[in-house]
């Protein structure tokens, strides 16, 4: 939501808003403003006046769509009202935790809540989370996913459409694990977040005894470096479920930005995972690695590929 109106404008707003105008039927708070005309006066600007992304704001970084059930950090209202509080970092969404009341920002929390689709909204008692219609993406704490292998307090679960389940490590982005069969259990949808998730499928490809290295580096004439891939974002469109991450160098220098997304492909049979990557280079003519796979690229000029 990255319109900010100063706190001057929005007490002159407050003051001339007319709640009978309404409709929504949310709950009007103090301010004289339901959570809906909240929305409306500083978020549909980016986020689209039913919460599906396309504003008439132009952003570097397409806004969420909450419609799609697109939330940053997790779909519980704590999370929500976190963002909504504190930002997002590293996009253009700002902290609004003083330029609206607390009140307010709840209200306008349940309202964005409201737009989720039926299947994603947060029900208390209902942990099970089912991939439908569309792919499904969830951040938080994963257990681990072989002996001996650590927790990953900072995680991400994709359940994608095929039936599979992609498992990461978020704070330095690398695949862990595919799984198969049903998506994941959440038991933190009414509390304060820090339950671990509870992926539900069987795990069918383990990535490097599930602590893989650092997959990418830059080759170049002087060496290699390797390099950090550090989580942007993530997007649910076209039945497939992008991740977004820029690539760092040693001395924090952004060197490109990668979508990745997970398919899979049938093999005498059996269904097997493929990985699949686009990449951009913001510099010179240099060559990225991923894993063993060596690809040149041209600054600005997008490579794709598969493993």
């Amino acid at each position: 939501m990255p319109k900010v109106i100063p706190v001057s404008l929005l007490a002159v707003l407050f003051a001339c808003s007319d709640p009978a105008d309404d409709s929504g039927g949310d709950e009007t708070q103090s301010s004289g403003l339901s959570g809906k005309k909240i929305y409306q006066m500083m978020c549909s600007t980016c986020h689209g006046d039913n919460g599906d992304g396309h504003g008439i704001v132009m952003l570097k970084t397409k806004p969420r769509s909450f419609i799609e059930g697109g939330f940053a950090f997790g779909n519980t209202p704590e999370a929500v009202f976190r963002t909504i509080s504190s930002g997002v970092g590293g996009t253009q969404m700002p902290g609004f935790g003083h330029s609206l009341s607390e009140t307010e920002r709840h209200a306008v929390t349940a309202y964005v809540l409201s737009l989720n689709p039926e299947n994603l909204r947060v029900r208390p008692g209902n942990p099970v989370m089912k991939v439908v219609d569309i792919p499904l993406v969830v951040r938080g704490h994963l257990p681990s996913v072989a002996d001996g292998v650590p927790e990953r307090p900072r995680g991400l679960l994709v359940g994608t459409l095929d039936g599979l389940s992609w498992e990461y490590r978020a704070d330095d982005l690398r695949l862990l694990a595919v799984r198969k069969g049903e998506y994941v259990e959440r038991s933190d949808w009414g509390g304060r977040g820090g339950t671990p998730l509870t992926p539900l499928g069987e795990v069918i490809w383990l990535n490097q005894n599930g602590n893989p290295a650092a997959p990418w580096k830059l080759i170049t004439t002087g060496g290699e470096q390797v390099l950090r891939a550090r989580l942007v974002g993530t997007t649910v469109s076209g039945g497939k479920a992008i991740i977004r991450a820029r690539l760092v160098g040693p001395s924090g220098e952004d060197i490109g930005e990668v979508e990745m997304w997970g398919s899979s492909r049938l093999v005498d049979g059996a269904i097997k995972p493929q990985r699949n990557y686009r990449f951009v280079g913001f510099y010179g003519s240099q060559t990225i690695q991923y894993e063993d796979l060596r690809v040149p690229f041209i600054q600005s000029r997008p490579v794709e590929f598969s493993k």
